[in-house]
């Protein structure tokens, strides 16, 4: 029997009624609550279509199906090559489609909803197949958009299926085949027919992925939210963990002893500042080279003003900022590269992804830890912190940055660049050889009501800052309002930087480059990377293309 032919003549009662999305169908069918249900698997789609009364399974002809009437044929017509000899007639309803890009996975279960060796399995005994996936809310129909342009919000679901146990070979092919189909490493190339059936005594469950997982320990809530959210759907797709609850100076160190190719993803759970002491674990290994290039993602915990790579993320793939968003993103998205900014003062190194901020001195906030404190904290619930940063006085300083022709070329990628087997021990400041000041370097002479440098669109969930930026173009954007400028625009600024149209007023200036050198008049005052103090008296920054690798889920361009 072949693939096709097992799939055509399987049918599972459904323990749930049709999917609510599909219900116009279904209004003068006769069908019950919990029909039988027959999988058709495309190379996008997994379709389950309600069998009607009159085909029973005894009654169906292996010659005699119907022919697909959409934009995809069924299984049995791609892997026979030919429907000339089908008969026209209308296709079943429909009671749930999915893209694979939706799905999960799924499990054999009891009865009872515990797992399922085929061991055990009686004949005549009644099981579960269970499907997982992750849709988005509400209906996303083929050539339908969301409504008012929203982010994506998905939240996960799940569908049983009964079937006896004299059954459980032809299942444990399907229930292969769904899991091979939303694996996110499957070769886009493949075609279902290209899948073979398994012996008997084969296992199905496919080969489990690997993710270290550290939370940070100050997130209150987070090994709890991890486990009521997170967890669940790691283990429905699949997903093999190692928890950690760990400090921010405990995350460095396992950072620089992490065995390299052990795991798929290392799962940051916390925020930027978290984040960004694994990064520096990473960068000082001898092997920084190979240790970069470990893939590594981010679950947010409360949203907050803490997070925002994961803001930019969300922003990426076009989905809302929200956990079962991020977690679905580690579950079917795949390493893409990160840009990674080194900032030096003379005497250390730190390796930036996301923003650099100044704070005057002469500030009231310069008493406040510097997480708290800058332009691009969350302003949106405290109108007193408005007035505070309206009332600022202006950044005395210069900065100094590489200017980009309209003739030049897009940043070519670290590693297409440096050979591996270059001997450095850190990334090479070589835009720098150029003095300051000449050639492309343009220099900026303060005061400025506000100057800020970020990486990323989003600076915090709150702070749309650069719409244009992305995870590995290659640039920093240096976003500035000169002193010559009333503080009202600073107001009005920061009124419109949650929706990214602060870029429209003429006072707001944005520049994208790829190094730059700040140099406040006063010593004393406050520099911060990625919610860390760094000493100056200046700092000097160089954006490394594609320098890492985060898992995300594909660019989706912005309607």
């Amino acid at each position: 029997m072949s693939l096709a032919q097992l799939f055509e003549d399987l049918h599972l009662e459904s323990c749930q009624p049709p999917d609510e999305r599909f219900a116009w169908l279904h209004r003068r069918s006769q069908h019950t609550q919990h029909p039988l249900v027959q999988f058709e698997l495309s190379k996008t789609h997994c379709t389950l279509r309600i069998v009607a009364k009159q085909r029973r399974r005894k009654e169906l002809v292996p010659g005699r199906r119907c022919k697909s009437l959409n934009h995809e044929r069924t299984l049995s017509a791609v892997t026979t090559g030919s429907i000339a000899d089908e008969c026209e007639k209308p296709e079943d309803p429909i009671f749930m489609e999915l893209k694979w890009e939706d799905v999960l996975g799924a499990h054999l279960q009891t009865a009872c909803g515990r797992p399922l060796s085929r061991r055990s399995v009686v004949p005549r005994r009644v099981y579960m197949l269970a499907l997982y996936a992750c849709p988005p809310e509400g209906l996303l129909l083929e050539k339908q958009k969301h409504k008012d342009n929203q982010p994506t919000k998905r939240s996960p679901r799940q569908w049983t299926f009964r079937f006896y146990g004299d059954e459980i070979d032809q299942v444990a092919q399907l229930h292969h085949a769904l899991n091979r189909w939303a694996d996110p490493r499957k070769s886009i190339s493949e075609d279902i027919s290209d899948l073979i059936l398994l012996k008997p005594d084969e296992t199905s469950a496919g080969s489990l992925r690997k993710f270290r997982v550290l939370i940070d320990s100050k997130e209150g809530s987070g090994r709890s939210k991890y486990e009521q959210i997170v967890a669940p759907m790691f283990q429905v797709a699949n997903i093999e963990t190692t928890v950690d609850v760990v400090e921010d100076n405990i995350v460095r160190d396992i950072a620089k002893q992490l065995p390299l190719g052990q795991f798929e993803c290392i799962t940051i759970v916390g925020g930027d500042s978290f984040a960004h002491e694994f990064i520096q674990g990473l960068m000082a290994r001898t092997d920084w080279r190979q240790a970069i290039r470990q893939p590594f993602g981010i679950l947010p915990i409360d949203c907050g003003s803490n997070n925002g790579l994961s803001a930019s993320i969300a922003h990426h793939s076009h989905g809302c900022l929200n956990l079962e968003n991020a977690a679905f993103a580690l579950i079917k998205g795949r390493p893409q590269d990160l840009d990674i900014t080194s900032v030096c003062n003379g005497n250390e190194t730190r390796y930036s992804f996301l923003k650099l901020e100044w704070t005057p001195s002469n500030s009231n906030q310069a008493t406040i830890p510097m997480h708290k404190t800058g332009i691009l904290r969350d302003l949106r619930h405290s109108m007193s912190l408005r007035r505070q940063v309206t009332r600022k006085s202006p950044y005395s300083g210069r900065i100094w940055y590489l200017s980009q022709d309209a003739d030049d070329h897009q940043p070519t990628r670290y590693f297409q660049e440096h050979s591996d087997d270059e001997e450095e021990a850190e990334p090479a400041l070589d835009l720098f050889t150029t003095e300051l000041g000449f050639d492309k370097w343009v220099e900026l002479t303060g005061p400025f009501r506000s100057a800020w440098v970020t990486n990323t669109s989003h600076a915090t969930p709150t702070a749309f800052v650069a719409p244009g930026a992305q995870l590995d173009d290659g640039y920093t954007y240096l976003t500035f309002i000169d002193g010559t400028q009333p503080r009202s625009e600073v107001w009005r600024m920061l009124f419109s930087v949650e929706s990214g149209r602060h870029l429209k007023r003429p006072a707001v200036q944005q520049i994208g480059t790829r190094a730059l050198k700040l140099e406040p008049a006063c010593t004393s005052d406050r520099l911060c990377v990625d919610g860390h103090t760094m000493e100056g008296p200046s700092l000097v920054a160089q954006v490394h293309r594609g320098l890492a690798r985060i898992v995300a889920l594909p660019r989706q361009r912005q309607r």
